[in-house]
This record gives structure tokens, sequence and C-alpha cells, in this order.
């Protein structure tokens, strides 16, 4: 009997001694930063295992060129170049998309802007051609040159009325996209002192443009001036 209360008594202990492990958490989701740095004055950049390129801080972000440009390439350049960037974010509090910043982020599918960007620089998501959707938040402002050039993917964009400003060739090769919806009025057409990019806004795409009804900005002069491919203007 008295053996019998000792083996109780020791399985009660062992059973209390197991309660007070804590139990380990396996993370099937946890990511790692591959990289990391710098990017703007206030702004820092990471890469995660999963693929994710994350602009996060305040202000605006450095502008960067393309290799043959004389100009510094984007501190993530190399991990375009193996196409590991599948997703880019553009955290709250970001003003500005640099020229060239993710050009060539081929395997980029996936992009969220921040509604505090008010400029996408010149060539910022050339050729990023997984892209298939996008939105552009209402304070952006401005949309540089080529800023969405080759984003084969692309299916279709909408242009806020906060924007003002097109560059030359914004959505050049972008074979893809078949609808485009402005919101406002008429954002002026901006064209570099370079002939070699004077190509049309819309060069070499197929696609309907949709504008307001009854918005006078929308005169045929301005329509004109939007040249370079084919494109169906409906109010």
């Amino acid at each position: 009997m008295f053996m019998k209360k000792r083996i109780v008594s020791l399985c009660m202990a062992i059973v209390f001694l197991i309660a007070m492990i804590p139990p380990i958490v396996v993370h099937a989701d946890a990511v790692d930063v591959v990289d990391s740095g710098s990017c703007g004055g206030d702004l820092a950049w990471t890469l995660d295992t999963k693929g994710t390129l994350t602009i996060s801080g305040t202000g605006s972000m450095y502008n960067y060129g393309h290799t043959d440009s004389g100009y510094s390439v984007a501190p993530w350049y190399e991990y375009e170049e193996m196409d590991e960037i599948t997703s880019i974010v553009v955290e709250s509090g970001v003003t500005s998309i640099g020229n060239h910043a993710f050009l060539g982020c081929y395997n980029a599918g996936e992009i969220s802007i921040s509604d505090t960007v008010m400029i996408i620089g010149d060539f910022a998501f050339d050729n990023c051609s997984a892209l298939v959707n996008i939105d552009i938040p209402e304070s952006v402002i401005e949309i540089g040159s080529y800023a969405f050039s080759g984003c084969t993917s692309l299916k279709s964009i909408s242009i806020p009325e906060s924007v003002t400003v097109l560059g030359d060739g914004v959505f050049n090769c972008c074979w893809d996209l078949k609808e485009i919806t402005f919101w406002g009025n008429a954002p002026s057409m901006f064209i570099p002192n370079n002939a070699r990019y004077e190509y049309g806004t819309f060069w070499n795409i197929t696609t309907t443009a949709y504008y307001p009804n009854n918005n006078p900005t929308w005169t045929t002069e301005i329509l004109n001036e939007y040249y370079g491919g084919n494109i169906t203007w409906t109010p």
C-alpha cells in the first residue's frame, strides 16, 4: 500500500513538472532579414527571406540610376538581378519613390504604396513585369517618366484626381493594359529635354482610357497630347 502511494505521488510530481514546462511554439511563417540598409536621409530598407522588400521611415527616397547611367544603382539591385524580390511594401511616412528605385524587379507581383507618397519617380517600376494590379494612392501628385514602362502584365490602373503631372512614356510597352481610368482633371504632360524619351505616354499599347464626363480640362488638344498608342477615349 505504501509503495502504491509513493508511485502515485511520483506520477503526480512528474505531471506537475511537465505542466510547468512552457510550450514550444514553432512559427512556420517566421521570416528573417536577408539584408538591409539606408535608402534616404531617414529611410531604411529591409529584404526578408520571403522576398518582401520593405521601405520604412519618413521623407524622400534617394534617386538611383541603372548600371550604365553613371549613377548609383539601388542598394537592393543584386537581389533584383537574382529575381529574389517578390513583393514591395512602401510604408506610411515615405513621401517619394526615387528614380529607378525598383527598376527590373521582374518577380515583384505585389506592390503596396502608402498614402503618404506624393511623387513616383522616373522609371520607378520600370520592367516590373510580374505586376498585374497596383493601387495609386490619392496622395500622389506626380508620376514620373517611364514609371510603369515595361510592366507587361499590368491589366488596369486608376489615376486618382490628385495627380497633376504625368511623365513621358509612363505606360510604355504595357501590352496587357486594357483599361486606364482618370478620376480628376487632365494631368499635364511632362516631356524631358531628351529626345530619346519622347515616345508618348501610351507608346506601343492598345487600351481604353476613361475620363470624367463634362470636365472642361479634358479638351481635344489635351487628348492629342497623350499619343504613342491606340487609345479609345471614353468620357
